[in-house]
């Protein structure tokens, strides 16, 4: 029934990266003033913090490898995946009408999670522009080692395609609230807005991004707020291994950090790999630093000290595994 198939995509869907484009974005707020002085005594911190801060963009504090019809590797986007499929047993409660009613599914290993929404149109399988879905994880273990916990609602903006083909082009807007994961020792919790749009009509190349005005991801004992973020991303399946491209930009606050700065990434790689060309350009008060990745090992950090944007103020040459770990 129509039910079962929406609200099993739209398990796999929750938190899965995607490019933002027509009309669904999140109006921006105002981000707050860059304020951390970036020099060569923290500028290998700054540009891993801003590195880990695009992926956390895409994996939303690493809630989408567990949830998520798209799955992350260290491109941030890898192939589809649906690792998590507790929704799915909605197809046996008969839950086909508008407004669907809260029905509670008992997950793979321990816990349940509360579903329930609206469908505009619950004969056909699809999605319209007023359907959402609404989930309350109570401690739903999928049976990998993830374990779930937190509120999440859906917004569908738009939608075409065919989600039993999963061929779609699939637009949405997410609110989460205290959202958490826990994945083995890790504790993942997210609290905020996320934009969503997957488009995988020419499967097996996948566009993905996610876009909002302001998201806080706490991990473990670090915490990372995002303003006005967005990322973009591409994964062309149809080569092996299969090349991808990262677009991300945002303004960033960071326990880790002792100010603030914004960054924007470009970057390109192949599955299962570091970028090996593109460049994280970071901007703090009146100085800056820009990476450059000369392949999938070697990076350079070339720093701007005086604000001019010129990063001719010295170098620092590195590799990806140092500057990640």
């Amino acid at each position: 029934m129509k039910t079962n198939i929406l609200l099993f995509a739209l398990a796999g869907l929750v938190l899965a990266a995607c490019s933002s484009d027509d009309g669904g974005d999140i109006p921006p707020v105002v981000s707050p003033p860059t304020s951390l002085k970036i020099d060569s005594n923290n500028a290998a911190l700054v540009a891993k913090v801003s590195y880990q801060a695009a992926k956390d963009i895409d994996d939303v504090g690493e809630l989408d490898g567990a949830m998520s019809l798209v799955a992350s590797g260290p491109a941030g986007v890898t192939k589809l995946d649906g690792a998590f499929r507790a929704a799915a047993k909605l197809g046996n409660s008969g839950a086909n009408s508008v407004p669907l009613p809260k029905t509670t599914v008992m997950c793979a290993q321990s816990g349940e999670v509360d579903v329930s929404g609206q469908i505009e149109d619950p004969i056909t399988p699809t999605l319209n522009e007023k359907d959402f879905f609404e989930f309350q994880f109570k401690m739903c273990n999928d049976g990998a080692g993830i374990t779930i916990d937190g509120q999440l609602r859906a917004d569908v903006t738009r939608f075409s395609g065919d989600f039993q083909g999963e061929r779609f082009d699939l637009g949405m807007t997410y609110t989460l609230t205290a959202l958490q994961i826990e994945d083995g020792p890790d504790v993942f919790t997210s609290t905020g807005n996320a934009h969503v749009d997957l488009d995988t009509l020419n499967l097996p190349f996948i566009a993905t991004g996610i876009n909002g005005s302001t998201i806080t991801i706490d991990a473990n004992t670090k915490s990372t707020t995002l303003t006005n973020y967005s990322t973009d991303l591409t994964f062309d399946g149809n080569f092996i291994p299969a090349p991808y491209t990262m677009l991300a930009a945002g303004t960033l606050e960071s326990t880790e950090l002792t100010g603030v700065v914004s960054f924007s990434v470009d970057f390109q790689g192949v599955e299962g790999e570091y970028p090996s060309t593109g460049e994280l350009v970071v901007e703090g008060e009146l100085s800056g630093l820009r990476l450059v990745a000369e392949n999938n090992v070697d990076v350079t950090i070339h720093l701007d000290l005086d604000g001019d944007g010129m990063f001719d103020d010295g170098l620092i040459a590195t590799t990806w595994v140092a500057l990640l770990n």
